[in-house]
């Protein structure tokens, strides 16, 4: 008798694999795929979606007022390409014209915010709220290990100097989906991820469901994970990491002290965190604050490692801001801010940038300039209109997260607490990237979903 294939484990086996492999952007990747092409993770949310489409029962949160938030934006941002059709279907740049700019990038958001979303809420639907909190959080746990281990050696040959570690931490390039490469010239970690940033996204990601232990578990250990996480972020070098994460760090107390049960452990937190700044401040107050003080001062244009990346962010976000200005109202159309900036970068951004010079204003360069924020991006292709309604999805996300920790039990406050603390995180971690393509807040919110659909929400197939 032929086994018949449970097409549900399948699709489940297949999220979980590419939850873990979220991290992992560095390989060659499958064209195809375009923007998802170096994401691992990617290859697995696609193949389960595939079996997704097997099924005859597929949950949809159709009429969660929440989900068509973010539908209507969908929606928007067809009829912003439709306002400006006429200057759409002549923009070219880099042999690409503003019509197929536009269906890769409607592509794109398409992919991670409805084929892959459906994949993680489908196999939420399936199970207990425990269940999956429990079970997403100890994925995430040993994919951060992983992560931590190759860092580890990256911080032991590029930090510390022991080169004679090398051929080991090459032996990385034999596992799969990982290119084990590293940063001899600014020192800086970025572990299986292709660049620190990235890296420092994942972190703002992690930081909620690694923070989670100190709720759910017992002894010292159990800071462990929140604490590693802060050291990784010193360690990337991302300015953003530290500050992203420093807020997600300050929501992350102020959530434990509305919660009366919770009190107890801002409490421990606050008497533990006291006694290591204070140890630091005594044995490496200086080197402390003479790094705090070279962060918060690299922002220069004139001088510093990162004076050429500080005048292409800043001038390309300029040039985003007069884009904005000439169509306030429902934009230049999406995907198509690269056409109306290329006029528009300010002379200080370009003269000596070789980022301008040989990628973004070389036509033989096929890449388009990132935006660098994706609200500003959104301003300017989509107007005030659809920034709005983009901005009104993640804050209603965030405050019915909210309004339903304040009245949970303290058994499930915790993943509340975490969803809030993710979602917090990855939408201020989007001022300085451009792209929906970020696992970790469609996860969340697929999880959002799950844990109110049972008093706020009705799931309909």
């Amino acid at each position: 008798m032929p086994l018949k294939l449970n097409v549900s484990a399948v699709i489940a086996g297949l999220f979980y694999i590419g939850l873990f492999f979220i991290p992992f952007n560095t390989y060659e990747g499958l064209g195809f795929l375009g923007e998802f092409k170096k994401e691992a993770a990617a290859v697995f949310f696609l193949i389960a979606f595939c079996f997704l489409l097997l099924k005859k029962k597929v949950f949809i949160p159709i009429k969660n007022p929440i989900f068509q938030i973010f539908l209507l934006f969908l929606i928007w941002t067809i009829i912003s390409v439709i306002l400006n059709i006429f200057e759409v279907s002549t923009n070219n740049l880099k042999g690409t014209n503003g019509l197929v700019r536009f269906i890769r990038a409607f592509v794109s958001v398409i992919i991670s915010g409805i084929v892959f979303f459906l994949v993680y809420f489908n196999v939420f639907a399936k199970n207990s709220k425990e269940f999956i909190f429990y079970k997403v959080r100890k994925i995430l746990f040993y994919s951060f290990v992983f992560v931590v281990i190759v860092a580890f050696f990256e911080i032991l040959i590029i930090k510390l100097n022991i080169v004679a570690l090398k051929p080991l931490y090459h032996l990385f390039n034999y596992l799969p989906f990982t290119v084990a490469d590293l940063d001899t010239n600014l020192h800086r970690v970025s572990s299986v991820t292709y660049e620190p940033p990235a890296l420092a996204t994942y972190l703002c990601f992690l930081f909620g469901w690694m923070a989670s232990y100190i709720i759910t578990e017992k002894g010292l250990k159990k800071y462990i994970p929140i604490a590693v996480v802060f050291i990784l972020s010193f360690l990337t070098g991302s300015r953003s990491a530290l500050v992203f994460i420093f807020l997600q760090a300050i929501l992350f107390m102020f959530l434990l002290l509305t919660k009366t049960k919770y009190n107890k452990f801002f409490i421990r937190i606050v008497k533990y965190s006291s006694i290591i700044i204070f140890v630091l401040l005594l044995f490496k107050g200086k080197t402390l604050t003479e790094y705090i003080f070279e962060k918060a001062t690299s922002f220069s244009v004139e001088e510093g490692d990162h004076r050429v990346s500080n005048k292409t962010r800043l001038g390309i976000q300029y040039a985003s801001l007069q884009v904005f200005l000439e169509s306030p109202i429902y934009g230049v159309g999406y995907g198509q801010l690269p056409y109306r900036a290329r006029d528009l970068y300010p002379e200080w951004a370009t003269k000596n940038n070789w980022e301008f010079r040989l990628r973004y204003l070389n036509d033989d360069y096929n890449k388009f300039p990132p935006s660098y924020n994706l609200y500003l991006r959104l301003l300017a292709e989509t107007g005030l209109i659809g920034f709005l309604i983009f901005f009104i999805f993640i804050v209603s996300v965030i405050y019915v997260a909210f309004i339903f920790y304040k009245n949970s039990t303290k058994e499930e406050a915790v993943f509340y607490l975490v969803i809030i603390t993710t979602l917090f995180g990855l939408s201020i971690n989007w001022l300085k990237e451009d792209t929906f393509r970020t696992f970790g807040f469609w996860v969340t919110l697929a999880l959002f979903y799950r844990l109110t659909q049972d008093k706020y929400i009705k799931v309909y197939e």
